[in-house]
């Protein structure tokens, strides 16, 4: 089902009587938002309030707060084109093939399940580097540090591209 379908279930569901700026209830919000990420979109509330023109952007904007904290993603959204990696697969997508099979990472084919993940943090600010050798440099640093703490590798990436 495509967010505008959603959509338009949604308003359909509530109904013309919901007031336009009284806050959608989470989960609700959870649903579309969940739609645009699968479409490549990263949820805001220009593009949500776009689907959904009936009700003022303060209606859901709760909810796309809720929605980005329980993914693991910052408060506010970035402005990318694609929606962010949350996942090993999603950030497989986006850096070259040979890091996406390296030995000794959660990437390794042989892995017994040993090699941690980098959390979601570390992987939607990779996918947000834009140059590809410096992504490519710090998703093989982030994977092969995995089993540290998070905060550190974060603050190292960070500072190494230098934002």
């Amino acid at each position: 089902m495509t967010s505008a379908d959603i959509a338009f279930r949604i308003q359909a569901d509530l109904g013309p009587t919901w007031p336009r700026n009284r806050p959608l209830p989470n989960d609700v919000v959870a649903e579309i938002c969940e739609a645009l990420w699968e479409e490549g979109v990263n949820p805001n509330r220009p593009i949500v309030q776009q689907r959904m023109p009936v009700w003022n952007d303060h209606a859901f904007g709760p909810g796309i707060v809720a929605w980005r904290k329980r993914k693991g993603l910052s408060e506010q959204g970035t402005r990318v084109g694609y929606a962010l990696p949350t996942h090993l697969s999603e950030l497989a997508k986006v850096i070259n093939p040979a890091i996406a099979r390296a030995p000794l990472t959660s990437y390794d084919p042989a892995s017994d399940g040993r090699w941690q993940i980098p959390p979601v943090r570390v992987l939607s600010y990779l996918g947000r580097i834009e140059n590809r050798s410096v992504r490519d440099a710090m998703a093989l640093f982030a994977l092969l540090r995995a089993d540290r703490q998070a905060k550190s590798t974060y603050g190292q990436i960070t500072t190494s591209c230098g934002s």
